[in-house]
């Protein structure tokens, strides 16, 4: 089940890729190639992979964020965390398959319209993102090969005709698990130093009991604690517009490159996620030597 897909970092680099949806692995990855193509961050995360019959596959150290556009105009894009590894799988198909006595599939938009020709896997969608991609719309367009509705177009499913007398069965299963919490807390365990509250300097002690006062655990079940200030700190100053004046220059600039669509689509990208959120409007009253405007950068 492959199909071609367009990755967008959150820097706003794009390139096209071949994916593969395997309902039998738990999580996503990509290859090693594709994200350094897209400069993607590679965030740290240890992943053990295991696969059929317990064999195990090289760990990945490091996962990425991306965002996968839809190739349909009314579906919503999807965002991802895969897993980087140097390689997913062999060139599939495995052979290549005739499909020239199916007509109805010159009328379908297909998410692979090379399906049938082997080539190069980029990305694997697990089942992390499987229920965001298909919709409950299947056709049967042979007796062996089945497509599904996504948001990419009809995936292709079943057996195709090769026309060789190899047979090549290819299985893909895999089972991922984040080793990072392990490691972590085995790291805890043997480098925690307890060190006495006296021998804290006074800004260490404010910043201690900043955070015993501050730190609250919010509905999603993450930790929020606020941003320390020393009591002695400066006038923030009017900042908001030097701000307004470094969003309508990117603004001015995106524009001119033709990338200010994509921006766009980042930012409300980052509000959808829950990575962002709308300042409440008692905060806009407040004066300027209370708040600060980060400028875009």
């Amino acid at each position: 089940m492959t199909c071609q897909v367009k990755v967008q970092t959150p820097d706003g680099h794009i390139a096209k890729a071949r994916a593969l949806l395997d309902t039998g692995s738990s999580t996503s990855f990509i290859t090693m190639k594709l994200s350094n193509v897209l400069h993607a961050k590679k965030i740290p995360s240890s992943t053990r992979i295991a696969g059929i019959q317990g064999m195990e596959a090289p760990s990945s150290t490091h996962r990425t964020t991306l965002h996968l556009v839809p190739s349909l105009k009314k579906a919503d894009g999807i965002t991802l965390s895969p897993a980087i590894v140097d390689k997913i799988t062999i060139d599939l198909p495995t052979q290549p398959a005739f499909t020239d006595d199916i007509p109805i599939l010159k009328t379908l938009q297909l998410a692979d319209p090379h399906f049938n020709r082997p080539g190069k896997i980029d990305i694997l969608l697990g089942m992390d993102v499987y229920q965001s991609i298909v919709f409950p719309k299947i056709l049967k367009v042979s007796s062996f090969i089945t497509a599904q509705y996504t948001i990419f177009g009809w995936l292709l499913y079943g057996q195709a005709d090769s026309g060789a007398n190899i047979t090549a069965y290819l299985t893909l299963h895999s089972v991922s698990e984040d080793t990072s919490n392990q490691l972590l807390r085995a790291f805890w365990e043997v480098e925690e130093v307890h060190t006495p509250k006296d021998s804290y300097t006074n800004e260490e002690q404010l910043a201690l009991v900043h955070y015993e006062k501050t730190t609250i655990k919010t509905r999603d079940g993450l930790y929020q604690v606020k941003l320390p200030r020393r009591p002695d700190a400066p006038v923030l100053g009017d900042s908001r517009k030097q701000a307004e004046r470094r969003l309508a220059s990117t603004e001015l600039s995106l524009k001119r490159k033709e990338k200010w669509d994509c921006f766009r689509e980042v930012i409300n990208d980052y509000f959808t996620s829950g990575h962002a959120e709308l300042v409440p409007n008692e905060d806009l009253k407040k004066p300027a030597s209370s708040v600060f405007y980060l400028p875009i950068h």
